[in-house]
């Protein structure tokens, strides 16, 4: 499993601490989620990948607990469509706001041509 750009974050964007361990070899970055060994190669910043790993063994240890499922394919797979839910969700709010900022910046922009458009030159560039 790799992960490859452009998923890159700094460090500290990442503060959970549940169960997930990492450590860089030279071969890449080794990372234990829900209790299994994966190795990780590419450009990522070990911490980003740290958090990465405790964010998705978290998700999935909260699922377990709830769920109380121990077939760790249904939990994981029960932590994506969760997690992709929250991406979905986030990207719809984002799109929602960026239209709102649009309009603002529309209208200011309107507003701003209306004001320097009804102010008088003062002299001619030409003279």
């Amino acid at each position: 499993m790799s992960l490859e750009p452009p998923y890159r974050a700094g460090p500290g964007n990442w503060r959970l601490t549940v169960g997930a361990s990492v450590a860089t070899t030279p071969e890449g970055v080794r990372v234990v989620i829900y209790d299994q060994e994966y190795h990780m190669r590419g450009e990522l910043d070990p911490q980003y990948i740290r958090g990465l790993a405790e964010f998705v063994d978290g998700k999935m240890r909260s699922i377990a607990a709830r769920t109380r499922t121990v077939d760790s394919l249904r939990t994981a797979i029960l932590a994506a469509l969760n997690i992709a839910d929250e991406y979905h969700q986030l990207r719809a709010k984002h799109e929602a706001v960026t239209k709102q900022v649009d309009q603002k910046v529309g209208a200011c922009a309107e507003v701003l041509d209306q004001i320097l458009g009804l102010q008088p030159r003062t002299s001619d560039p030409g003279d």
